[in-house]
Parts: structure tokens; sequence; C-alpha cells
């Protein structure tokens, strides 16, 4: 979206770091509404993925290639390993 087509350069550099933001707020807003819906979920939800992404973004350079390909995968397992003991543990009685 931000690149041209042609020339390789971005058609409107400032549009390119706020881009995510922008996007991000836009799918937070989206699906935030709704009756039994926890906007608060959601909004907290948007802030630890933009701080995580914060903090990802410096070792992004150093670390191209297959390592950070590693280290990413490594996170997200923990998170999703993370999330499913967590829905077990939920549903265990007291």
């Amino acid at each position: 979206m931000t690149i041209g087509e042609k020339s390789g350069q971005s058609v409107c550099p400032k549009l390119k770091g706020v881009a995510p933001f922008a996007a991000a707020a836009t799918l937070t807003a989206m699906f935030s509404h709704g009756e039994n819906t926890d906007v608060s979920a959601h909004l907290f939800g948007f802030l630890a993925g933009t701080g995580i992404g914060l903090c990802y973004y410096p070792l992004s350079a150093p670390l191209s290639g297959p390592v950070i390909g590693r280290i990413s995968l490594g996170i997200v397992l923990v998170i999703l390993c993370t999330a499913f003991l967590q829905g077990l543990l939920t549903f265990l009685p007291g």
C-alpha cells in the first residue's frame, strides 16, 4: 500500500510509519462493538501488541534471517501453549 509500483519508493513516507497503528486501531474499533463484548480486553490487547511490537522492532534488523524466525516461532509457541493451558485451567473444578 505504501510502496510505489514502478519506483519501489514509498509514495507517502509518513503513511508507512502510521499505517500499522491506524490498521490496528481500526480493527480494535471494529471488533469492540456488541452487547457482550469486553471493550477493555480489546483495548489492552491493542496496547499490549503495540508494546510488544515496539520492543521487537529494534531487534528485527540485527537478528534478521533464520535467527529471528526461530525466535519468533518460539515466542508464538509459548503464547499459544500459555493460552491453551489457561483455557484448560479455567474449566477445571475449583
